[in-house]
């Protein structure tokens, strides 16, 4: 190698590992070298921008989330809700170096079949793999606590919109009927379609969350009592027949007669006045709340929540149906 071709290879060296370099001494007279060194000394300016915002980053993260505890190899930072059985927290994965949602089972619920279930959920939800699914990361139990880490969705859930525009309307239900297709695909029954299950982050994609209702769609016995919400249960629930596919459609009907109307297709304050509209077929009509909405979409949804599950299409037969929606004039 002549000194020439080693005076590069040594600046490229100290380049690399980012060592000081003295640029007014390797200044050349020659215009080639003198056009190089301008382009060797921008990269190591470059480096040191990014060298220093890397730096800063870190210290904001570390100086801005104290942990709560440690589960595994997840530091776990803020409590973010809470249900009978379950704890949902946003916690920082320091093998994927991002935060993540983290769902434990609660401390006074540690019964070997509780933690099971538990396990099994995320098992059912890592089956499926769907742009509209929340993506599973891990299970396993630590600290005697069994537990799951998914994908932390920023963003908000369906809970409080009313009244969407035909064109919003659309894109929910074009998402949601997208999730459903895959989860049944996978032999499975989500169990709880309802807004508060469906977020939207901030790409302003629809996520369908939380499997915790759901079961095996082939499973003997199954656990089928976990009760969903009754003004989105199907009637043959109530005559304690298994959660179905048929069901989850049902209850996504009652989600898009939710958002188009803000009401539900039955009323009732409490279970038995549900019941009790179910037994009388009492049910209300979206083209009397929503007449401007197209006969097809209308025609879609009071399909979806027939009182006969036999009648109800399938999660493939509604998605089909909203594209061709979406594509009418």
């Amino acid at each position: 190698m002549n000194d020439g071709s080693k005076r590069w290879q040594d600046l490229l060296d100290q380049l690399a590992t980012g060592e000081k370099i003295d640029w007014d001494k390797e200044a050349s007279q020659d215009i080639n070298e003198t056009a190089i060194l301008n382009q060797l000394k921008n990269i190591d300016a470059i480096q040191k921008v990014f060298a220093t915002q890397y730096k800063k980053t870190d210290q904001k993260q570390k100086k801005t989330k104290p942990k709560l505890f440690e589960w595994g190899h997840l530091q776990v930072l803020e409590l973010l809700g809470e249900g009978s059985f379950g704890e949902v927290y946003r916690a920082y994965d320091e093998v994927l170096n991002r935060d993540v949602a983290l769902k434990l089972l609660k401390p006074n619920q540690l019964a070997t079949f509780q933690s099971k279930l538990f396990i099994e959920e995320a098992q059912r939800v890592a089956r499926v793999r769907n742009r509209h699914v929340l993506a599973i990361h891990g299970a396993g139990v630590n600290d005697n606590r069994a537990g799951f880490w998914a994908d932390l969705i920023v963003g908000k859930s369906l809970e409080h919109q009313k009244k969407l525009s035909h064109e919003n309307l659309l894109k929910v239900a074009l998402a949601v009927a997208d999730a459903l297709y895959a989860v049944h695909e996978a032999g499975l029954v989500h169990g709880d379609v309802k807004a508060a299950n469906i977020m939207q982050d901030q790409n302003e994609q629809y996520i369908l969350m939380d499997f915790g209702a759901g079961l095996e769609s082939d499973a003997a016995n199954s656990s089928n009592h976990s009760v969903g919400s009754p003004m989105l249960m199907a009637p043959e629930l109530f005559n304690d027949e298994d959660k179905s596919s048929a069901s989850d459609i049902y209850a996504f009907g009652c989600l898009l007669f939710k958002l188009a109307c803000d009401h539900y297709p039955v009323k009732g304050k409490q279970i038995l006045d549900v019941m009790e509209a179910h037994r009388k077929k009492d049910y209300a009509q979206l083209k009397d709340f929503r007449a401007d909405l197209p006969f097809s979409m209308l025609s879609l949804i009071q399909s979806m929540i027939d009182p006969d599950a036999n009648n109800r299409p399938s999660a493939l037969e509604v998605k089909n149906t909203l594209y061709a929606i979406r594509n009418e004039p």
